[in-house]
């Protein structure tokens, strides 16, 4: 999961599939933000540090709608250079990104900076990594949809799963009570006969 330098030590250690991440993850945010149908607004270019230490939470509701009006006349007076926003973040060392830093938070905090790369980190960093939630509500369905209800419709199968999802909070694990009940008697038991 790097760039060149990584890419070159797979290729040498045998793997001739090898990827450059970088120039992959770099190709896909260039592809997503010059295609034509996409709903990402164009970027502006980066601001004067004039304009980066507005604080947001201080402004009342008409110059915070003043501050994001300003900004959206100069992107669309810029032509939308959304290759400079890039290439500051890239140039950009986030001091304030650590290990267990939430990065979507930080992509919201610093949306005025990099609206464009931001737009897109909060579509894609909720994703989640691994289909096994997905699999898991799949391998649910299946005990709803036996042979005996082939005739459930789609909103039926649906409500079922809503009420399954909920219920199973609620669900009392009896087997569980019974150990901690004989748990207690056995306490209780274990007391009386020290008394005696």
């Amino acid at each position: 999961w790097g760039g060149e330098k990584e890419q070159a030590a797979e290729i040498a250690k045998g793997n001739i599939d090898a990827k450059n991440w970088t120039a992959e993850a770099e190709a896909i945010v260039k592809k997503a933000v010059t295609n034509e149908d996409s709903s990402l607004p164009p970027s502006s270019p980066p601001q004067s540090s004039e304009d980066m230490e507005v604080d947001l939470d201080a402004l009342d509701d008409d110059d915070y709608y003043d501050h994001q009006r300003r900004q959206e006349i100069s992107m669309a007076a810029d032509g939308g250079h959304w290759e400079r926003e890039y290439d500051d973040y890239v140039k950009d060392v986030a001091r304030d990104v650590e290990r267990d830093t939430d990065l979507v938070r930080w992509w919201q905090e610093h949306n005025i900076r990099y609206p464009t790369l931001s737009r897109l980190a909060v579509d894609v960093l909720p994703v989640q990594a691994s289909s096994v939630a997905c699999e898991r509500l799949f391998s649910a369905a299946k005990h709803a949809t036996t042979d005996q209800r082939s005739r459930l419709g789609t909103e039926k199968l649906e409500q079922l799963q809503m009420l399954k999802a909920s219920w199973k909070k609620n669900i009392v694990d009896i087997a569980e009570e019974n150990a901690q009940l004989e748990e207690e008697i056995r306490a209780t038991e274990e007391l009386y006969e020290g008394l005696n």
